[in-house]
């Protein structure tokens, strides 16, 4: 997939897949997808598909949605909590993110 946004183009084809998440089942109102990418220049973001009741919904009509897909672009911090949450250690390639954690 790709996408213009503010200016960048984000271009899952060319871009290195840096961690994926998956819940559910394709078909599910509920399932969910997203990876993370980073582009040539360093940039991420995230590519998520899902059902009609995930933010990756696509809508039809009023009240009514259907399976979806998209991209957003993330910001460091965006990533490193994208990265968290899906239980992934920073890669060792992507030092702005690193920068991002501290020793406790």
């Amino acid at each position: 997939m790709k996408k213009v946004i503010d200016g960048v183009r984000y271009d899952t084809d060319t871009a290195v897949e840096v961690g994926s998440w998956h819940h559910g089942y394709s078909g599910d109102f509920n399932w969910c997808g997203e990876t993370l990418y980073r582009t040539k220049s360093g940039r991420y973001f995230v590519y998520g598909e899902g059902g009609g009741n995930t933010r990756w919904r696509k809508v039809i009509s009023q009240n009514s949605w259907c399976d979806g897909e998209g991209i957003e672009a993330q910001t460091p911090e965006e990533t490193l909590g994208w990265l968290e949450r899906h239980d992934y250690d920073v890669p060792a390639d992507c030092p702005e993110i690193a920068a991002l954690v501290v020793d406790g």
